[in-house]
């Protein structure tokens, strides 16, 4: 039986060749609206990690603090889970820094060196949240070693709810163009269905059960969706030799290149089982007057 629905479904190939052809376009579509989809989704969730992961918290050291116990210090805040890098600087390179950047040499007035040796860390994007920050903040100050612990909470907490919501939106319309292609596979296939009017009546004319109606029109679905994502995945790579320099800086491109692959493989079939099936609901066994 599985045979025949096999058969039937690859001869309507070469029965309905500009409806194949113009199911075949529809469901490329369909997949590259699916695969914008998942690249925004996944390309969004990194790019506000990176975004996360550039605030920073400033530790100003007590002066009385010895190498030593800076050094201990640090080595016990590497340790810290929040904590993402740090970078150590010293009197000295602090000096530096407010000459570099202001032109004044407070050294040519005062005989010593006003300017705290400080940490500047890096937290980890997951502890970038509402709910973590102001712990993170108050951890860090109750450290004997630190003298004072500056981090912007309201830009910190206004940076995170502009994140949030930019995401929710891309999710927003992530979710618009999968009903979009959804219903662009569902039109069509229900097209193609009322273009076969006549054979399907005649089919029930002569006893055709319900299931072998409308089997080879969700297998024939199926096949072109399976076509439609090898078209579609041949053009993914050659987008992506287009961008190759840009893509390959991205640390995770590779992961996520075969992340959006595996969307494009197996949205095609998806799509096109879901989409005939969906338009093949109104077919009954119920003889119509052609």
């Amino acid at each position: 039986m599985f045979l025949f629905h096999f058969k039937e479904a690859l001869k309507s190939f070469g029965r309905a060749k500009l409806a194949t052809f113009i199911s075949l376009i529809t469901a490329c579509i369909a997949i590259l609206l699916v695969t914008a989809s998942a690249v925004l989704i996944l390309y969004s969730g990194i790019m506000q990690d990176k975004i996360k992961e550039r605030v920073s918290v400033n530790l100003f050291l007590q002066d009385s603090l010895k190498e030593n116990d800076i050094q201990n210090f640090i080595a016990s805040l590497k340790e810290k889970p929040f904590v993402n890098s740090l970078n150590y600087i010293d009197k000295n390179t602090a000096r530096k820094e407010f000459i570099k950047q202001t032109g004044n040499d407070f050294t040519e007035v005062l005989q010593y060196n006003p300017l705290p040796a400080s940490i500047e860390l890096k937290l980890k994007s997951n502890y970038v949240v509402q709910d973590s920050i102001s712990g993170i903040k108050k951890t860090l100050a109750g450290f004997e070693e630190v003298d004072e612990v500056i981090l912007q909470n309201d830009v910190v907490n206004k940076l995170i709810s502009v994140l949030d919501s930019v995401r929710n939106y891309i999710f927003i319309g992530a979710g618009i163009l999968l009903l979009i292609a959804f219903y662009i596979v569902f039109s069509t296939n229900k097209l193609i269905i009322n273009a076969k009017t006549q054979q399907i009546e005649t089919m029930k004319l002569v006893g055709a059960k319900l299931s072998t109606i409308k089997f080879p029109i969700i297998l024939n679905g199926i096949f072109i969706g399976i076509l439609a994502s090898i078209f579609a995945a041949i053009l993914f790579f050659l987008i992506l030799q287009y961008f190759k320099t840009d893509v390959s800086k991205l640390e995770t491109s590779q992961s996520l290149t075969a992340i959006v692959y595996l969307v494009i493989i197996l949205t095609g079939p998806a799509i096109g089982f879901l989409g005939s099936y969906f338009a093949t609901r109104g077919i009954s066994l119920k003889i119509k007057k052609i």
